[in-house]
């Protein structure tokens, strides 16, 4: 008879790549519904953080459960039977502690009648209700609290997955407990240095991924998803940062000159001063409006910061060296808006400017795109009516 050789985990450079079926208490079948939900790897595994929490590390005394409350107790089983009802069978616990007695039911469970074992430390974890004069609880969450082992479905701040046709929270909960504790500390490494971490008072990475699985409490799965979502952001940026670079070795913009005069003819027809951040965000606009490569920037303002302006002066700015300039805005009424606004920031100066919409009349459209090829307008602000090949 030949021998049946368990496939073994072909050899990876980084363990974090491994494949899931190799993970302890995966294997196949599960490994394709966690496929379903993006799951392929190791890191899949690790960073697939839950969906929300449910706090059932508070316990309470089974006297004072009321009914319709969701809590958490902790008692020893002191009998269980089957009660056959029909074609269900129903299999009934009577669990107890110092202050009183309740009942626990499951429906078609008969396996539980051997695990609920009169003497067992338990916790359980459901909805109280007042049922035939007792208080009961129907199909609670349980889990027995044996030696020094650590609980995972109760008794502590409860992650809940999310899940799909072939997962269940109890089986893909003891998974993640099987993996954090197994292979996070091995695998993941923290690759901010330690006096960054405490600038920006950030957790160590292994730590903060083992927090929002399993957290303590819910202050330091705050500062665990603080230091995730940082990450996120961080690494996004790095992504950001090097789509620029890369933007900006393969294609040229204009270089405008003579930047400083405009900002200071451009400030000088103003009936107010520029404020600190104004003056920051044009200082950094048109230094890369003086440059041979494209600007990419997000002026970010609250409503009436003053972001038109700074619009204003870097259009300005392209005028003064000999361009034309173009605001496109979402809507018709924001053109009309944003073309009375220039107007009147920028007709001082001698900067003729025009709006040009969807429901511009022919006549109109025809007569303005005369006047964009005889530079008699400078700046054009519009909907996406400016995006044409003839204007």
């Amino acid at each position: 008879m030949a021998a049946i050789r368990t496939p073994k985990q072909p050899p990876v450079e980084n363990a974090l790549d491994s494949d899931i079926r190799y993970v302890k208490g995966v294997g196949p079948r599960r490994a394709e519904a966690l496929l379903k939900l993006g799951l392929r790897n190791l890191h899949d595994l690790l960073f697939f953080f839950p969906r929300r929490y449910e706090d059932r590390s508070q316990f309470t005394e089974i006297s004072k459960l009321q009914p319709g409350e969701t809590a958490t107790v902790c008692g020893e089983v002191l009998r269980c039977s089957i009660r056959p009802l029909k074609r269900m069978a129903i299999v009934e616990a009577v669990i107890g502690d110092d202050s009183a007695a309740m009942h626990a039911v499951w429906f078609n469970q008969r396996y539980l009648k051997d695990q609920f074992r009169a003497g067992r430390k338990v916790i359980l974890y459901g909805k109280a209700e007042w049922y035939q004069n007792r208080i009961q609880m129907n199909a609670p969450e349980y889990e027995f609290a044996e030696g020094a082992e650590k609980t995972v479905h109760t008794g502590i701040i409860t992650p809940i997955y999310s899940l799909t046709e072939g997962l269940f929270q109890r089986s893909l909960r003891k998974v993640m407990t099987d993996t954090v504790n197994g292979h996070l500390d091995r695998t993941v490494l923290d690759y901010f240095p330690e006096a960054f971490r405490t600038q920006h008072h950030l957790e160590e990475l292994p730590s903060a991924v083992r927090q929002m699985h399993f957290p303590a409490e819910f202050d330091s799965l705050f500062r665990a998803r603080r230091r995730i979502v940082f990450d996120e952001f961080f690494i996004f940026q790095l992504v950001l940062l090097e789509r620029f670079e890369r933007m900006r070795e393969r294609h040229r913009a204009f270089a405008l000159a003579g930047t400083d005069s405009a900002l200071a003819e451009f400030r000088a027809k103003l009936p107010f001063e520029f404020t600190a951040g104004q003056t920051q965000a044009a200082s950094e606009i048109l230094a890369d409006l003086a440059l041979a490569t494209p600007m990419n920037r997000l002026l970010q303002g609250d409503v009436g910061a003053g972001k038109t302006v700074i619009a204003a002066l870097a259009l300005f700015a392209a005028v003064r060296s000999g361009f034309q300039g173009v605001m496109l805005v979402p809507t018709e009424i924001l053109a009309e808006q944003h073309h009375g606004s220039l107007h009147r920031l920028l007709q001082p100066l001698g900067v003729e400017v025009a709006r040009l919409t969807a429901g511009t009349p022919p006549p109109a459209r025809e007569k303005l795109l005369a006047e964009l090829k005889q530079n008699k307008v400078q700046v054009l602000v519009g909907t996406h009516a400016v995006l044409q090949e003839d204007v």
